[in-house]
C-alpha cells in the first residue's frame, strides 16, 4: 500500500512544470518550514526567478500545505515519493542551493553542504562535527548523532572517521538506539584507533547493561585507562571511564581494594570537589565511607543542577546511592521532562527507574508508579538491567498495595536477568529479596519474610548488597520480632550501626530508628518508639505508619489495649491513604485483637487502573490531547485513545472532563 501511494504522489509531481518541480525538490530535502527559504533555494535550482504564485500548483495538487510563511509537505509519503524519484545529482544540487540560502544559519547550512558532496572532505566534516556539538548543547541529540555519522562518512582520515563514529555511538546510547550503537561498535572495532578512542570503545562495551557484566579485570582496565587519560590531561575521558567503572562495582561488589582504587583514581583528576561525576563515583564505589562527604557536597547544588539534565542525573545517582532519597527524588525529577523532550530514552529510563526506587524507600508508592514507564522504555532500548530494576519496583508496589500469594512473574523475570550475568547482579537480587520480604510481611507470613530478607545480609549470598542491607534492616527487624529472633536481629542491628556510622542519610536513619525501637527491651522501647515516630519518619506517612503499627502492637502485648488503639487507628488510616491495603488490614487485625470492630476499607478508582492507565488518565485530566500524551509517553495517539476507551468505564465516566473528579474521588462516585 505504501509503495502504491508513493507512486501516486510521484505521478502527481511528474506532470507539473519545471518551476513547481524545483520547489518540490527543495521542499523534499529541506529541514525547515520557511516558504521564503524554499523559494529562494528553488530559484537557484531552477535558474530563473520564482515567487509564491509559482508554488500554487503544488498546493492545489495536495503536495504542499501552507499557513502564513510556514509550509509543510502534506503527507510523509509525499516527501518519500519525491526523494525516491530524485536523481542523486539533483538531490545534491538541492542541498547545495539550501546551503547557500541558509548562510545566516551556519549549523543547518553545513548539514546541507555536507549532503551536497559525494566524496570525502575534511573541512566540511570538521564543520559538521562542530555543528553537531552545537546541536547537542541545545538538546537536539538526534540531529547531533546524525550529523556526526555524516561527518564520519566525509572523513578522509580513518582515525578521525572512527572518532566521529564513536561520538555518534555515545549519543546513540543516550537515545536508546541499541542496534545503531552495536552496528557502529562492530564497524569501529576493525578500524585504526587512537589510544583515546580505544578507551571510548571500551566504555561502550556493556553500556546498555550499565556495565554490570564486567569482570573485576575489566573494571581495573577501565581504571588504568582513566589514569592514562588523567596523565594526558584528558579530564572528560578520565571521568567518563571512572563513572563507568564505579557503576560496575555498584551492581556487584568486587571487594574493597578495587572500589577504593576507583576513588583514588578519581581524586587524581583535576575537577572541583563538588563535580557531579566525582560525587557519583564516590557514592557508587564507597557509599558508606564517602556518604557524609557526598551528602554535604550535594547540598551545594540546586535541584535543577544549573539546567543541566545530565548533571542532575549524576547528582541523583550520588544521592540515591548514599541513601539521601529526598534529594535523589528532587535531582532526578528535574531532568525527566527535558530528557523526554530530547528523546534521550536510555537516560530517561534510568532516571525514572532510580527515582521510582528512591520514592519506594521513602514510602511514596503512588509516585513510584513511574516504574511502569521505566520498565517499558528500558525494554524498548535494550537496557535489560534497568528494565529488571523497574520490574522489581512494580512488583514491590503490587505487594504493598494488594499483596500476592505466589512468586510474582516480574520478580522471576528480574531474577533471571540478574543471574545470567557472569557475576550475578547483587543489587538486583537484593531488590528481589526485599520485594518478596515486604509482600510476606504484609500477608503476616513472618517466617517466610525473615527467610527472604536474611539473604540480603549474608556476605556469601549472591543477594548481598552493602548499602541496600542497611535500608532493608527495618523490615528484617519486623520479621525477627514475630519469629522470636530478637538476639540474632540485635546482632545484625549492631553491625549495621557500625557500617552506617554517623551517616546523615534518610534511608539509614529511618531503618536504624525503627529497628532500635522494635528490638528494644521493655524498659527502653517506649522512648525509642517515640523517636522512631517523631524522627526521620515523621514526614513520611508510610514509615510513620509502620512505627505506629509496631508501637500499637507493642502496647497491646504490654496489656495496654486501650492506649494501643490510637496508634493502631492512625496506622490503619495512613496505610489506607498511601494505598497499602495489605498493611491496613494488618493494623485492623491488631485493632480487632483489642476488641475494636467495624472498619470498612474504602476503595479508590485509581486501584482499578494499571500504572500506565493512571499516567494517561492524569495527563488527560490536565487537558493534554491524545497526541500530546503520546508524545510525552512515546506512544502513538491511537494507543492513547485505546487506553482512554478502557479507562472511562473503569472510572464510571463517559467523558474527559469528568476525569479530574473521578481520579480525586475516594469512592469512585
Amino acid at each position: 500500500m505504501t509503495t502504491r501511494l508513493e507512486r501516486a504522489f510521484a505521478a502527481r509531481a511528474e506532470h507539473l512544470d519545471p518551476a513547481v518541480r524545483a520547489i518540490l525538490t527543495v521542499a523534499a530535502v529541506d529541514d525547515g518550514d520557511d516558504v521564503g527559504d524554499v523559494l529562494a533555494a528553488a530559484q537557484i535550482l531552477h535558474g530563473a526567478p520564482l515567487d509564491r504564485a509559482a508554488a500554487q500548483p503544488a498546493f492545489e495538487h495536495g503536495l504542499l500545505t501552507v499557513v502564513g510563511e510556514r509550509y509543510h509537505i502534506a503527507h510523509p509519503l509525499v516527501g518519500s515519493a519525491l526523494r525516491q524519484a530524485m536523481p542523486p545529482a539533483t538531490r545534491q544540487r538541492a542541498h547545495e542551493a539550501l546551503a547557500r540560502v541558509l548562510a545566516a544559519h551556519p549549523d543547518r547550512a553545513v548539514w546541507h553542504r555536507a549532503s551536497s558532496v559525494s566524496g570525502r572532505d575534511e573541512r566540511i566534516a570538521a564543520e559538521l562535527e562542530q555543528a553537531a556539538g552545537n546541536a547537542q548543547r541545545r538538546g537536539a541529540i538526534a540531529s547531533a548523532a546524525a550529523w556526526l555519522e555524516r561527518a564520519a562518512a566525509l572523513s578522509p582520515d580513518p582515525r578521525s572517521q572512527a572518532a566521529r563514529l564513536l561520538s555518534a555511538a555515545e549519543l546513540g546510547y543516550q537515545l536508546g538506539r541499541f542496534g545503531q550503537v552495536e552496528q557502529i561498535k562492530a564497524q569501529v572495532t576493525g578500524m585504526t584507533l587512537r589510544p583515546r578512542d580505544r578507551s571510548r570503545l571500551a566504555w561502550l562495551e556493556g553500556v546498555f547493561h550499565d556495565g554490570s557484566t564486567g569482570e573485576p579485570a575489566e573494571v581495573r582496565h577501565l581504571v588504568d585507562m582513566a589514569r592514562q587519560a588523567t596523565e594526558g590531561q584528558d579530564v572528560e575521558l578520565a571521568m567518563q571511564l571512572l563513572v563507568g567503572a564505579a557503576r560496575r562495582v555498584w551492581w556487584r561488589d568486587p571487594g574493597a581494594p578495587l572500589r577504593h582504587e576507583i576513588v583514588l583514581a578519581a581524586r587524581q583528576v583535576d575537577v572541583p570537589g563538588d563535580d557531579p561525576r566525582l560525587l557519583a563515583i564516590y557514592a557508587l564505589s564507597e557509599s558508606h565511607e564517602q556518604g557524609p562527604l557526598v551528602i554535604e557536597r550535594l547540598a551545594r547544588w540546586p535541584a535543577d543542577a544549573g539546567g543541566r539534565p545530565d548533571l542532575a542525573g549524576l547528582l541523583g545517582i550520588a544521592a540515591f546511592c548514599t541513601g539521601d532519597f529526598r534529594r535523589a527524588v528532587a535531582f532526578l525529577s528535574t531532568p525527566v521532562q527535558e530528557l523526554r523532550a530530547q528523546g534521550r530514552m536510555s537516560l530517561l529510563a534510568e532516571a525514572l527507574a532510580i527515582r521510582a526506587w528512591a520514592e519506594i524507600y521513602l514510602g511514596t508508592f503512588d509516585a513510584a508508579r513511574s516504574a511502569d514507564e521505566a520498565m517499558r522504555l528500558a525494554d524498548e532500548t535494550g537496557q535489560s538491567l534497568w528494565a529488571a530494576t523497574a520490574r522489581i519496583a512494580v512488583a514491590l508496589i503490587d505487594g504493598v498495595g494488594t499483596g500476592w500469594d505466589t512468586r510474582h512473574d516480574l520478580l522471576s523475570e528480574a531474577q533471571h536477568v540478574a543471574l545470567r550475568t557472569p557475576n550475578a547482579a547483587s543489587s538486583l537480587l537484593a531488590g528481589v529479596q526485599l520485594a518478596r520480604g515486604i509482600a510476606e510481611l504484609g500477608a503476616n507470613r513472618h517466617e517466610q519474610a525473615y527467610s527472604e530478607l536474611r539473604r540480603v545480609f549474608q556476605p556469601a549470598d549472591p543477594a548481598f548488597q552493602r548499602m541496600q542491607q542497611v535500608w532493608a534492616l527495618g523490615y528484617l527487624a519486623d520479621a525477627a520480632v514475630h519469629t522470636g529472633r530478637h538476639a540474632e536481629a540485635r546482632s545484625t542491628l549492631a553491625a549495621m550501626e557500625r557500617i552506617a556510622g554517623t551517616s546523615p542519610a534518610t534511608g539509614s536513619i529511618i531503618a536504624l530508628e525503627y529497628s532500635r525501637a522494635v528490638l528494644a527491651d521493655a524498659a527502653s522501647a517506649e522512648e525509642l518508639f517515640r523517636t522512631a515516630m517523631d524522627g526521620a519518619s515523621s514526614g513520611l506517612p508510610w514509615h510513620r505508619a509502620r512505627a505506629e503499627l509496631a508501637y500499637g502492637s507493642w502496647l497491646r502485648r504490654q496489656r495496654r489495649a486501650v492506649e494501643s488503639r490510637e496508634s493502631l487507628r492512625a496506622a490503619r488510616a495512613a496505610f489506607e491513604a498511601v494505598g497499602a491495603r495489605t498493611w491496613a488490614q494488618r493494623a485492623d487485625q491488631e485493632l480487632r485483637a483489642t476488641g475494636e470492630r467495624g472498619w470498612r476499607p474504602t476503595s479508590s478508582p485509581r486501584e482499578r487502573l494499571s500504572p500506565q492507565e493512571t499516567q494517561i488518565a492524569e495527563l488527560a485530566a490536565q487537558g493534554l490531547s491524545n497526541r500530546e500524551i503520546g508524545q510525552r509517553l512515546f506512544l502513538s495517539h491511537r494507543t492513547v485513545s485505546t487506553h482512554l476507551y478502557r479507562i472511562f468505564p473503569k472510572l464510571g465516566i463517559v467523558s474527559r472532563n469528568q476525569l479530574a473528579d473521578a481520579l480525586q474521588s475516594r469512592d469512585g462516585a
